[in-house]
């Protein structure tokens, strides 16, 4: 197996909906990395003060073999319906080992003529605008069971059951990552903590007066900043404006480990929380 690239188009809940597989790719550059550095300058030495990844273009030539001219209409039409600023498409990497992404636009594809061997190549430009990273999707699970054990007092009681299945969050990263998170109702304030090592709380993100209920979920996408209710009938509600303000809007998980919670003693029938998170690599 060669690797191979394709360009996708991602929902607001990073859920890939559309596809172009590039088949035949020749000449690929910008696959690696290149980090910048901040500095202070100092008589001796200069003083490293920030490190970021550079945002790179990734250029290669797409060979169009058979109806090349067909062919290169139908690639140019699919970029053309997703190159507008809403729509969020990415770049998909399969090394033969890991399928990465980044994300970006196609900023430019050449047109010439056939060779002679009936082959159209055409040079074809990704403009990055995020590092390449895994997508870790639906790998987090926190749910409280509707009924637990009974007991017989003089009014009906009982314990639901906690399911926490993978709730750390490995970010190997040399800066914070996004975390997208799903929850399905019923739970009333959200309240959503990420925290450290040493179960010190870093970052949360409340909801303060707000109910879901069940067959409604509430989306936090960190990585495209969106937040949104998808309502029982499927409609979505801009959800960003009822955020607290005394805490974060987003979740971002620092380097290294990092645990998610979320108020469970506040759900019942039907609540789940499913997380994933873009692990962002060089």
């Amino acid at each position: 197996m060669i690797r191979g690239y394709a360009l996708v188009v991602m929902n607001n809940q990073d859920e890939i909906i559309d596809r172009y597989n590039l088949d035949l790719v020749t000449a690929p550059t910008g696959n690696g990395f290149q980090l910048e550095l901040s500095t202070i300058a100092t008589d001796i030495e200069d003083v490293i003060t920030k490190v970021v990844q550079k945002k790179a273009t990734i250029t290669m030539t797409v060979h169009q073999v058979i109806n090349g001219y067909t062919q290169s209409s139908i690639l140019t039409n699919w970029i053309q319906k997703y190159s507008t600023a809403d729509v969020n498409m990415f770049l998909e990497y399969n090394d033969t080992k890991t399928i990465k992404y980044c994300g970006g636009k196609v900023t430019s594809l050449t047109k010439t003529e056939k060779d002679e061997y009936r082959d159209l190549a055409q040079d074809l430009t990704f403009t990055m605008t995020t590092p390449f990273f895994i997508k870790r999707e639906n790998t987090i699970t926190i749910q409280v069971a509707s009924v637990g054990k009974q007991y017989a007092f003089k009014y009906p009681y009982s314990y639901g059951k906690n399911i926490v299945e993978n709730n750390e969050i490995d970010n190997p990263y040399i800066l914070e990552v996004p975390v997208i998170v799903t929850i399905n109702g019923a739970i009333d304030n959200p309240t959503i903590d990420l925290l450290d090592e040493n179960g010190n709380r870093y970052s949360r993100v409340q909801f303060d007066g707000i109910t879901i209920s069940e067959g409604e979920q509430l989306v936090i996408n960190s990585a495209q900043k969106k937040i949104f209710k998808i309502n029982a009938d499927g409609s979505e509600t801009d959800f960003r404006p009822e955020v607290s303000p005394e805490f974060d809007t987003y979740l971002l998980a620092h380097r290294g480990t990092t645990t998610i919670s979320i108020n469970t003693n506040d759900s019942s029938t039907g609540f789940q929380l499913t997380g994933s998170w873009r692990q962002y690599t060089l």
